[in-house]
């Protein structure tokens, strides 16, 4: 691609050779996913097995209970809910449908859409 002259950004417009370069050689795009990818590196290399080696620390069953004793409570309470969403599951089922109906209702009446805007 040609280097762009010196002239005022408006005849650049004008002329259809105005491209933004943000300070780099590759477009945007693939920059922002090579930072995703490096940060996804890093995340799965350095900081999940920090994350993860809380619970690897000491051995036998009283390190075992006291570390995972906060998520037993967690999973008390979603085994409960679980338990009482499956005993009354038509009406779950209803309401996830009714929940669907009216918020389909609220976009078709209330939200506007325009697919190519004008400006």
């Amino acid at each position: 691609m040609a280097a762009t002259s010196g002239a005022p950004l408006e005849m650049q417009r004008e002329r259809g050779r105005f491209r933004p370069r943000f300070f780099c050689a590759w477009p945007v795009h693939v920059a922002i996913v090579n930072d995703l990818l490096f940060v996804s590196l890093f995340e799965a290399i350095v900081a999940l097995p920090a994350h993860l080696i809380w619970g690897l620390k000491g051995t036998g069953e009283v390190a075992r209970r006291t570390s995972r004793s906060w998520f037993d409570h967690i999973k008390a309470f979603y085994v409960g809910s679980m338990r009482y969403a499956v005993t009354l599951r038509y009406l779950v089922v209803l309401v996830a449908f009714g929940a669907l109906a009216g918020s389909l209702w609220y976009m078709t009446t209330k939200m506007e859409f325009v697919l190519f805007p004008s400006e």
